[in-house]
């Protein structure tokens, strides 16, 4: 299933009509229209982010649809990072953004991540309370505001003197 199907299978699950979806989404109900008929196929990361929220939808796997995202299998994990487990025959499956997003003078310019960047945002907890992703924490999905006081709480722990 493409982006698109996806999108109008998950419009049409919640009962919503094309203009309310677009409008809980704050994008126009034509651009979604193009996206749902597959006129459109990579929406930005930031577009994907309006429509996961207006649609209380999972951020990541729309990230996955739209080919943002990819799996790293363990394999590509130990190859990454050396026999970290104890049980080689663990099966590890990381979901993870495969693009970097970065602006500059205005622009988004997405490229793929460096092997060393895909390490430092496995294991830099400060990376993963940022990244738009969910996260959770005792079964509870974690809020912006939730991150946030980790964040302040770990900063004040891991305070050097």
């Amino acid at each position: 299933m493409d982006f698109g199907e996806k999108l109008t299978e998950i419009r049409k699950s919640k009962n919503l009509s094309l203009r309310e979806a677009a409008k809980r989404s704050k994008i126009s109900h034509p651009y979604l229209s193009q996206l749902e008929s597959g006129k459109n196929k990579k929406p930005s990361p930031e577009i994907i982010r309006k429509l996961a929220d207006g649609l209380n939808y999972s951020y990541n796997e729309l990230m996955d649809l739209a080919g943002y995202g990819e799996t790293v299998h363990y394999n590509t994990f130990r190859e990454l990072f050396g026999d970290l487990t104890k049980n080689s025959m663990q099966d590890i499956i990381i979901r993870m953004p495969a693009m970097k997003v970065t602006k500059q003078d205005g622009l988004s310019m997405a490229g793929p991540l460096s092997k060393e960047e895909a390490a430092r945002r496995l294991f830099d907890l400060k990376d993963w309370l940022e990244l738009d992703m969910d996260l959770f924490y005792d079964r509870k999905n974690l809020s912006k505001e939730d991150r946030e006081k980790i964040k302040t709480m770990l900063e004040i722990l891991l305070k050097k003197e």
